[in-house]
C-alpha cells in the first residue's frame, strides 16, 4: 500500500519528535505504517531521516522564526498564514507530479490547506483515491461564535471534502457531527498513541529518581496551555511543600505570555522555584518526565493531549483539566487521575497537594497512569488507521466494479 502523508510545513525536523504536536503524531504514524508493510511518503518542509524508509521529497525554505512569534501581532499572524498557504501550494505541485508518475493508494492530510489542495489535484486527475483527514484543530470543541466559525472555515471545508475523517476522542466525534454536520459513518475514532517501548527502553537505563518534589508541565508557553493558573496554584501549595519546584517545558510560542508568567512568579515570591526551560531535545524531555513527582496539565483547549499519555507511560500521577477531550482520554476514576476546573487555582492547588502528599492515593494514581498508557500505544494507532485504509480501498474497489 502506497500512502502519502501531508505534513504541516511547520517546525524543523530536529523538533518533530519533541512534543505532543501534529508533527510527532504524523511521524510516529509513519513509523507504525512502515512496520505494517506500507510505503510511506511524507510531504513536509524538512528532513524525516529519523523515520526509516520515509521519503522526504519536498522542502519549503520557510522562516523558522515565524513559529516563535506571538500571534497577537498582526504581521506575524499574516506571515504565518502566508507560510501555510505557500506550503499548501507546493504540496499541490508535488502531488500532481506524483500522481503522474506512480500509483498512490491513500492520501492522509492533517491540516486543512494541504488537504484541500489534495482534493483539488484528485479532481484534476479524475482519481478515486481515498483522502483521509485527521483534524487536529484544538478549537473544534469550543463555542460557536462568529469568530470561531470564521477561523474554522478552512477546517470545515477539509472535513466536508474528505473521503473519511479521523477523530481522536469521542468529544471530537460529537463536535464533528453536531457542529460540522459530518455524517457519523464518515468518522472513525483513533486515539493518537504513545511510544511505550521507547519509554521503557529509556527507563531501563536509568537509576531510580531522587530529588525534590517537582511538578512538571509540558507544552508550548501560551495562554491556551494555561500555565498562569498553574503558577498561581503552585504559589498556594508552597506553604505545604516549600521545597517543591515547578518546571515548565516547551517552546516559547507567546513571549508576552511568558513575561506574564515571570511577573506572577515574582509577585508570589516563587520565581526561584519556577523554571522555564524552553524547547529541549527528546532525551532531555524524557529526563524531565523521569525526575518529576506529578504531571500538571491545566490546559483550556485540547484535542487529546499526547503529552498526558507520555507522562502516564512514565508512571506519573496526573492532575489535569476537567474538559471533555481529557475526560474522554482519562476517564472519571479519581483514584487514578485528579481532574480540576482549569480556571480555579484553588482547586488545582488542592489536587496537587493530594498528588504530592497522599501516599496511598499517589501509589494508586501511578499504577492507574501506567496501566491506561499501555492501552494507548503507537502500534494500536497505526493498526487502527491501517485497517481504515484497507476498508476504504475495499469500498473503492467495489464501487469501481459496479
Amino acid at each position: 500500500m502506497n500512502v502519502v502523508q501531508l505534513g504541516t510545513g511547520g517546525r524543523s525536523a530536529a523538533n518533530k519528535q519533541n512534543y505532543g504536536g501534529i508533527e510527532r503524531v504524523i511521524y510516529s504514524l509513519c513509523a507504525g505504517l512502515e512496520q505494517l508493510g506500507c510505503e510511506v511518503t511524507v510531504l513536509d518542509r524538512t528532513s524525516a531521516t529519523h523515520v526509516s524508509n520515509v521519503k522526504e521529497i519536498f522542502s519549503v525554505g520557510a522562516d523558522e522564526k515565524l513559529h516563535s512569534n506571538n500571534f497577537t501581532n498582526l504581521f506575524s499572524f499574516i506571515m504565518y498564514n502566508f507560510q501555510a498557504l505557500t506550503f499548501a501550494v507546493s504540496c499541490v505541485v508535488e502531488l500532481n507530479k506524483m500522481l503522474s508518475e506512480r500509483r498512490i493508494d491513500v492520501i492522509h492530510g492533517h491540516t486543512p490547506l494541504p488537504m484541500l489542495g489534495a482534493v483539488f489535484i484528485r479532481m484534476i486527475h479524475r482519481s478515486r483515491i481515498p483522502i483521509v483527514y485527521t483534524s487536529h484543530a484544538h478549537n473544534l470543541v469550543m463555542g460557536d461564535s462568529l469568530l470561531q466559525r470564521t477561523l474554522n472555515f478552512p477546517e470545515m471545508l477539509a472535513l466536508k471534502m474528505a473521503t473519511h475523517v479521523i477523530a481522536v476522542t469521542p468529544s471530537v466525534s460529537k463536535a464533528l457531527v453536531s457542529r460540522f454536520s459530518i455524517e457519523p459513518e464518515r468518522i472513525t475514532q483513533v486515539v493518537s498513541g504513545v511510544g511505550i517501548g521507547e519509554i521503557d527502553c529509556f527507563l531501563s537505563t536509568m537509576a531510580p529518581r531522587r530529588g525534590p518534589k517537582t511538578i512538571l508541565n509540558v507544552g508550548a508557553i501560551s495562554a491556551r496551555k494555561n500555565q498562569l493558573v498553574l503558577v498561581k496554584a503552585f504559589a498556594k501549595l508552597s506553604s505545604v511543600f516549600p521545597e517543591a519546584e515547578l518546571v515548565l517545558v516547551g517552546p516559547i510560542l507567546e513571549p508576552a505570555y511568558l513575561a506574564t508568567l515571570r511577573d506572577a512568579s515574582s509577585k508570589y515570591a516563587v520565581e526561584s522555584r519556577v523554571h522555564v526551560t524552553g524547547e529541549v531535545s527528546r532525551e532531555q524531555l524524557y529526563h524531565f518526565y523521569r525526575s518529576a513527582s506529578v504531571f500538571a496539565f491545566p490546559t483550556t483547549r485540547e484535542m487529546q493531549g499526547l503529552v498526558l499519555l507520555e507522562a502516564m507511560a512514565f508512571g506519573l500521577p496526573i492532575v489535569a483539566s476537567r474538559i471533555p477531550p481529557i475526560q474522554d482520554l482519562l476517564g472519571k476514576d479519581e483514584r487514578s487521575f485528579l481532574l480540576v476546573d482549569p480556571e480555579d487555582p484553588e482547586e488545582l492547588s488542592r489536587a496537587l497537594v493530594l498528588a504530592l502528599g497522599d501516599g496511598a492515593l499517589r501509589t494508586s494514581m501511578c499504577i492507574g497512569s501506567r496501566k491506561l498508557a499501555q492501552t494507548y500505544t503507537q502500534e494500536k494507532t497505526a493498526l487502527g488507521i491501517f485497517h481504515l485504509y484497507q476498508k476504504l480501498l475495499l469500498i473503492q474497489n467495489i464501487t469501481l466494479r459496479r
